[in-house]
C-alpha cells in the first residue's frame, strides 16, 4: 500500500472535490477511466482516506443546506429531516396492508395465501383453498 499521493492523484482529488464527489466527472476531467480510480482506492490508503474526507465534507455541506432549507420553512426539507431523525418520535412512513374476503371482512394475515398468475388459475386455486371443488360449484 502506498502512503504518498502522486501528482495525478492530487489533480484527481481537486477535480473530485470541485465536482462534489462525482467520480465520473473527475475521471473525465483527468481523462482516466473509473477502473484507475478504484485501483487507487484499493492500493493507496492516503488517497482513499482523502476521498473519504471529501465525501464527508460533501455530506456536511448537504446537511448545512438541508438545515438552511428547514430554517427557511421549506416543508419537503422538514418532512425529510423528521423522517430521518425523528423516527423514534413517530415520524416514519409505514404501510398497513390488510386483506379482505369477497364479503369485505378482514382476513387475518396469517391465513392469507398469495398467488400470482392469470385470474382463472387464481380463482381455481382460491376455490381449492376454501375447500370448494368444481363439483360443489356445479351443484349450486
Amino acid at each position: 500500500m502506498s502512503k504518498r499521493i502522486s501528482p495525478k492523484q492530487k489533480k484527481f482529488l481537486k477535480a473530485f472535490e470541485a465536482t462534489l464527489g462525482n467520480v465520473s466527472k473527475a475521471c473525465d476531467e483527468l481523462k482516466i477511466n473509473r477502473a484507475t480510480y478504484y485501483y487507487w482506492i484499493r492500493t493507496n490508503d492516503v488517497f482513499k482516506q482523502t476521498v473519504e474526507e471529501i465525501e464527508n465534507k460533501n455530506i456536511d455541506f448537504a446537511e448545512t443546506m438541508l438545515l438552511k432549507n428547514i430554517r427557511d420553512g421549506k416543508e419537503s426539507s422538514i418532512f425529510f429531516y423528521l423522517k430521518c431523525k425523528g423516527k423514534d418520535r413517530g415520524y416514519i412512513e409505514k404501510q398497513e396492508i390488510g386483506v379482505t374476503n369477497k364479503q369485505g371482512e378482514d382476513v387475518p394475515v396469517g391465513s392469507v395465501t398469495y398467488v400470482f398468475g392469470n385470474s382463472d388459475f387464481v380463482d381455481q386455486f382460491a376455490k381449492k383453498v376454501e375447500g370448494e371443488t368444481k363439483a360443489d360449484e356445479s351443484t349450486n
